[in-house]
């Protein structure tokens, strides 16, 4: 009998949150509109010292729901206004150099979550300068913590963990245990951002403990998910490395971690994180080939993400259940969970750009005002007349102006369509080749590792049998596992790099022809991205093996040369040459060919092709470095 993959239980629970989330929803719209009814009151009373505090108390107030910018500019208005005036009360001075500087502090919030990091560290800074200035210990810290964040965000991890550790200490000083509970967390993230692992589990433990101790269910499953997921993220870097048995260890412990943060979640009635956790356990089990127990965690992730309306949860969890089905073997569930992870981040990115253009309309909104007025005066200036003539060549205009953007918005759909197709296409395809190319690293190891081992054992035996025939048989199928390895992906690749892994290749074609092969490729440094690595790679010995195959040639001569932030690979034989013009033709190219260009619009370079009948081939690849 096949299990569920949703329990009945399950159900439950979302029926129940629901319900509990759309009543506080109620309460918190509410809260909202009596403190919108109150600020409409206080901006349309006589201004004064008293109004203006009430005032900023109100904005401060309304800061719990999606921050305003119109909110944020008016508490920095109304405190640097006042900051302006003759104030006689030292205790009134200091309240509004206070409310300026986390009217600052909001700003830089704000921006960080546009993206502007830049902008928002200019705003924190001058936040952190008007705390300074007055002693206001507590804004200090709150000002670290962000700055921290920011830094962090700016792929700044060292300055990021420079003033997680200033806020740490603050902590520490003014015994603020909420604090340094959650800067723990925080400086445990950096450390697994920058993939040192034992760093980012030892202060999540701490983290742990210091949760544990204050009975904080919430902070306690956060803190497990968190330890689970750095293993889970140094079971993933193992496994790349092909440390398989390391990889299963920390697989094994993730689950552990994963599955006991989601019992406190439980416990605790927070449910905000949990698409997360069983998004992470989905892609645990996907990696230690778990593929019935993937599938039910994530779908459970994709139900609760949707009942949360937590839009990135729902697009990280599509890609999880396309990588998995991509595992499976199910190309076409595979595509169209992809097509849905598309378009969800497609959607995200759309509403970012919108908040993002909210400070530009409210710039303009004067401007608007202006040319409405303008527009209404003209109106009336122009005589009834000259209306009528007007307005019927407006209205023959709109009728053909109408005809042309219908055209154009049915063409522009077209485009639109074609082009976001195409698009999909290509980032199918180049997933394709990474998993290709995993899957060919995995398979190499297995051969070398395993077979290859097993093989050498018998071979070992042979000898002590004192069987020479079958003991030569066992050699001859040695090398050719070997060999088949060393095709499916070159130890020396990774290893020793490029230049190695060529030299190989090189050797293998002098042993098997009579071509000659030379190289010069020391314009290659050592520090290529793996993922770059192959794709070389694979280009040089795609290339090699056409002029083996096809070219008849004597003499084959591979070059690298540095231009500005690029690499010009040059590969020429004195081969026969073909008619360049059946290129022109895909249905007239070989898979080689087509794979080659694959590979080239991956690495987001250009190929060209210069040959003609008896002149020999080249080979120009202009490649981003």
């Amino acid at each position: 009998m096949t299990k569920p993959v949703f329990s009945p239980s399950f159900f439950f629970f979302l029926l129940v949150f629901c319900f509990v989330f759309s009543v506080e929803l109620s309460a918190q719209n509410k809260t909202t509109e009596r403190l919108l009814k109150r600020i409409h009151a206080l901006e349309n009373t006589q201004r004064d010292v008293t109004a203006d505090t009430m005032l900023i108390d109100a904005y401060n107030k309304i800061m719990d729901d999606p921050m305003e910018l119109k909110y944020i500019k008016r508490i920095i208005e109304l405190s640097t206004s006042n900051l302006q005036k003759p104030i006689a009360s030292n205790g009134l001075k200091t309240y509004f150099l206070k409310q300026q500087a986390i009217g600052y502090g909001y700003l830089g919030y704000y921006y960080n979550g546009l993206g502007d990091y830049s902008k928002a560290l200019v705003f924190y800074f001058k936040a952190l300068k008007i705390h300074e200035s007055i002693n206001y210990q507590y804004g200090i810290l709150c000002v670290f913590n962000d700055i921290a964040i920011n830094y962090g965000d700016l792929k700044d991890h060292q300055k990021a963990l420079q003033y997680n550790y200033k806020a740490l200490a603050l902590a520490k000083l003014l015994d603020y245990g909420d604090e340094e509970r959650t800067i723990y967390g925080n400086i445990g993230a950096e450390y697994s951002e920058m993939k040192n692992f034992e760093m980012a589990v030892h202060y999540y433990s701490i983290c742990l403990k210091a949760y544990t101790q204050v009975k904080d269910t919430a902070g306690i499953s956060m803190a497990l998910g968190n330890i689970g997921m750095a293993y889970k993220d140094r079971g993933d870097s193992q496994l790349k490395a092909g440390i398989a048995a390391g990889a299963i260890t920390d697989f094994d412990t993730a689950v552990i971690y994963l599955k006991k943060s989601l019992l406190y979640n439980g416990i605790s009635g927070e449910r905000t994180n949990s698409p997360m956790l069983f998004s992470s356990l989905g892609s645990v089990y996907i990696s230690t080939k778990k593929y019935a127990e993937a599938k039910a965690v994530l779908f459970q992730s994709l139900a609760l993400s949707e009942a949360l309306n937590d839009r990135p949860g729902v697009m990280e969890t599509h890609e999880q259940i396309s990588l998995l089905y991509t595992a499976l073997g199910d190309t076409k569930q595979a595509f169209e969970y992809y097509k849905k992870y598309v378009a969800a981040k497609d959607s995200i990115f759309n509403e970012a750009n919108t908040k993002k253009s909210v400070e530009t309309e409210m710039n303009y909104e004067f401007d608007k005002k202006e040319a409405a007025q303008k527009a209404e005066h003209e109106k009336v200036v122009i005589g009834l007349e000259a209306q009528n003539r007007i307005q019927k060549n407006t209205r023959n205009f709109i009728i053909v102006l109408a005809a042309m953007l219908l055209l154009l918005v049915a063409a522009g759909f077209m485009f639109y369509n074609n082009r976001k197709s195409l698009k999909l296409r290509e980032q199918y395809s180049q997933q394709l080749l990474i998993s290709q190319e995993t899957e060919k690293q995995r398979i190499s190891k297995e051969l070398h590792d395993s077979i290859g081992q097993n093989i050498l054992f018998i071979r070992n035996q042979l000898v002590k049998n004192n069987d020479p025939g079958l003991m030569a048989s066992v050699d001859e199928t040695l090398e050719e596992v070997r060999n088949l390895s060393k095709d499916l992906y070159p130890n020396q690749l990774e290893k020793y790099g490029l230049i190695a892994a060529v030299e190989g290749l090189s050797e293998k074609v002098k042993a098997s022809s009579e071509l000659f092969m030379s190289h010069d490729l020391e314009a290659f440094d050592k520090n290529i991205a793996p993922d770059k690595l192959i794709n070389y790679y694979r280009i040089i010995q795609e290339c090699v093996t056409n002029v083996i195959k096809h070219a008849d040639a004597k003499a084959l001569r591979i070059s690298a040369t540095k231009v500005e932030n690029t690499i010009e690979l040059i590969i020429q034989d004195n081969g026969k040459g073909f008619d360049k013009l059946m290129m022109a033709k895909k249905s007239q190219r070989s898979f080689g060919m087509l794979n080659l260009e694959e590979r080239v619009n991956y690495l987001k370079g250009s190929f060209e092709l210069e040959t003609a009948p008896g002149k020999g081939t080249k080979y120009i690849f202009t490649l981003p470095f």
